[in-house]
């Protein structure tokens, strides 16, 4: 993305239900509220495109790669997610 984040927090780890137990996926989760290096930007092929979006408006997107991005959407918007 081009950018490092300078102010961010945890919000929380989740584990991808779609992978082996024994070879777990986990992605750590943090909101990000100021960065160095300018707006972010899009630097290799892995997505097509870069977009901002409320916590309501991308928990209603209807092809979140995991199901469980959802609920944490939606708990850090209700203000319950700054301390799972």
């Amino acid at each position: 993305m081009g950018v490092a984040p300078i102010e961010f927090r945890f919000i929380r780890s989740i584990t991808d239900p779609n992978t082996a137990t024994d070879d777990p996926a986990t992605y750590h989760m943090y909101a990000v509220a100021a960065w160095e290096g300018g707006e972010p930007r899009i630097l290799d092929d892995e997505h097509s495109e870069l977009r901002w979006f409320t916590f309501e408006d991308a928990a209603s997107l209807p092809d979140l790669a995991l199901e469980e991005y959802r609920r944490l959407l939606r708990e850090v918007a209700d203000g319950i997610g700054r301390h799972a």
